[in-house]
């Protein structure tokens, strides 16, 4: 197989004719999109030139790198070897068994060497297997040489050709990093308790049987979910809630509340589907946060509302995003623990542009006003995680934190997204990063977490990496996955479970320090002043006492941080 000409490979559907522009280099290609958000709207296509049985082995090789990229994750590319399919909107949903690669690649703007084998899924004749290059997923400069497309039959195994293996500094077992870590989740996390089992006349009771168990963190070890999913009758429905239950202890909607989908019905998001998930949430007494009430791009806010600018009603349009942020709290109030107000104003900010900057600070003040004292309001962006990857980003946030302070804003929390490809950010220098934002004074949150690669295996240990850092550090208080099942997720590779439910070895990362090692379940004998004692980590706790002559009792405390002293639990026997 060998991939066709570049100039005639290239695709540009829609608008993004318009916003993308093509040039050669040596033995390649440079391509420059601006705006472009669909994947499949600017894309290289070359298609083989013999045929191909079920089980053969392929092998692409490529260098590239990405000088600039609006994206959270660096300069992206989807890479796509499949059957050969016409251009057609419902084209571009392709069951995965038609696909014989799948890989979503991030790029640095440093030239690196990728080589991706793969096995084809398809018997299929000359010129009907497909390689596609997705360039189309944000405003970016992509350059391509040197690409070579092969096919070898079965004569060679696919784990025997070159394989790009992407790697992290701090990921070995005995990473001095992680050791400091674990100790300081040990100091900060947990504190000390002491049941005290009496009786009905308030007597202690020697040799009770205590079963202490927590049931919910303190730490928002949450999930992005689908309220359309929270409410459903299906067999997968079902799962998907029984497996948030099981799973987290805190979630959220991603795209159920931002302006446009809040203010007009799809087929996915509706109003009144939003209200049901979460009063379900609620219910169930899982915290919910909500994002976001202003994004303030004029393509992420209604086309009704970004139409007025540059006619004589523009200057309607603080008013309206002020109404706006008024109503869905007013909606939503009693159903949310609190909410991401601005999002993403480092590449976002045109109502910033053209109203000046303290409007941002204006939506913070309604919001305060509007959702009480009680409801933290948050800064969210991406890029600001790792202050060597994305120093300009890191500043900016730190600019905007002070500016909105100084203007009077009610800002309570910092949220950082953390969306990742095959480059990851070290752990320690994450940690780095977080030590310098906590200098704000603020508590922070990973709000928009996943690690979209084909490497299963680096996916499971960097969200390892990142609990146990993101869990170590003083300020933060939650670590948000975005999303947990394939069939629903933005990127489906980032998922912990697959579309048929089965783990990916990240899922089972998770469980071995959430559900296991970061969860306190003990037992024990109340001694002679009718006491047991333990040490578990901050959340609320199910305490079951048995006397052994069939007095029982089972209690719901909390264990919270702020007390240097033992927390007394009393539990009567009667």
């Amino acid at each position: 197989m060998l991939a066709d000409s570049p100039r005639r490979g290239f695709s540009l559907e829609g608008q993004a004719a318009a916003d993308a522009h093509w040039t050669d280099l040596p033995n390649g290609w440079r391509l420059e999109t601006a705006g472009v958000v669909a994947p499949a709207t600017v894309e290289w296509r070359a298609l083989s030139i013999a045929p191909v049985a079920q089980g053969d082995v392929g092998w692409l090789r490529f260098r590239a790198r990405c000088p600039a990229s609006k994206d959270e994750t660096g300069g992206r590319l989807r890479i796509l070897v499949q059957t050969k399919m016409e251009r057609t909107p419902s084209s571009m949903q392709v069951e995965r068994a038609q696909k014989s690669l799948v890989h979503e690649l991030n790029l640095s703007p440093e030239w690196r060497e990728y080589a991706l084998p793969y096995v084809c899924k398809q018997t299929l004749p000359a010129g009907e297997l497909e390689l596609v290059i997705n360039f189309g997923h944000t405003a970016q400069t992509v350059e391509i040489t040197d690409l070579v497309w092969l096919g070898y039959g079965r004569r060679v195994a696919r784990e025997a050709l070159p394989r790009s293996r992407f790697t992290y500094e701090g990921r070995a077992a005995d990473a001095t990093w992680r050791t400091e870590a674990h100790a300081r989740i040990e100091r900060l996390r947990q504190g000390n308790f002491t049941v005290k089992v009496v009786d009905a006349q308030g007597q202690p009771v020697v040799g009770a049987r205590v079963n202490v168990a927590l049931q919910r963190h303190a730490f928002g070890f949450g999930t992005a979910v689908k309220m359309d999913r929270l409410i459903g009758t299906s067999p997968d429905d079902q799962r998907y809630r029984d497996t948030l239950l099981g799973w987290f202890s805190a979630a959220g909607p991603d795209n159920d509340l931002k302006w446009p989908y809040w203010t007009k019905d799809t087929a996915v998001y509706r109003r009144e589907v939003t209200l049901a998930g979460l009063r379900w949430l609620k219910e169930q007494g899982i915290p919910a946060r909500g994002h976001v009430l202003v994004w303030p791009s004029w393509p992420r806010i209604p086309a009704d509302v970004a139409k007025l600018r540059g006619t004589p009603r523009q200057d309607e349009i603080p008013g309206l995003v002020r109404e706006h942020i008024k109503e869905i709290l007013t909606t939503t109030r009693g159903l949310l623990t609190e909410w991401d107000v601005l999002n993403e104003p480092y590449t976002h900010h045109d109502l910033m542009d053209m109203f000046g900057p303290q409007i941002a600070a204006d939506w913070f003040k309604v919001a305060r006003e509007v959702g009480g004292p009680d409801m933290p309001l948050y800064l969210n962006d991406f890029g600001n995680h790792d202050q060597d990857r994305d120093p300009q980003h890191v500043a900016h946030f730190e600019q905007t934190v002070r500016a909105l302070q100084a203007a009077g804003a009610p800002l309570d929390g910092l949220g950082l997204q953390a969306h990742f490809g095959t480059q990851v950010t070290p752990p320690a220098r994450l940690l780095a990063t977080l030590d310098r934002l906590a200098a704000l004074g603020l508590p922070m949150r990973i709000t928009e977490f996943d690690v979209t690669t084909d490497d299963e295996e680096l996916q499971a240990d960097y969200l390892r990496d990142a609990l146990i850092a993101v869990f170590s550090h003083p300020s933060m208080v939650g670590f948000q996955m975005w999303g947990f099942w394939e069939s629903v997720h933005w990127r489906p590779e980032a998922a912990m479970f697959r579309a048929d439910w089965s783990e990916r070895p990240q899922a089972e990362a998770y469980r071995k320090l959430v559900l296991q090692q970061w969860r306190t379940k003990l037992e024990g004998k109340s001694g002679a002043e009718g006491q047991y004692a333990g040490r578990g980590f901050y959340g609320e706790y199910d305490v079951e006492v048995n006397a052994g002559d069939g007095r029982s009792v089972r209690s719901r405390f909390s264990l919270h941080a702020g007390s240097a002293a033992a927390k007394d639990w009393t539990v009567i026997l009667k």
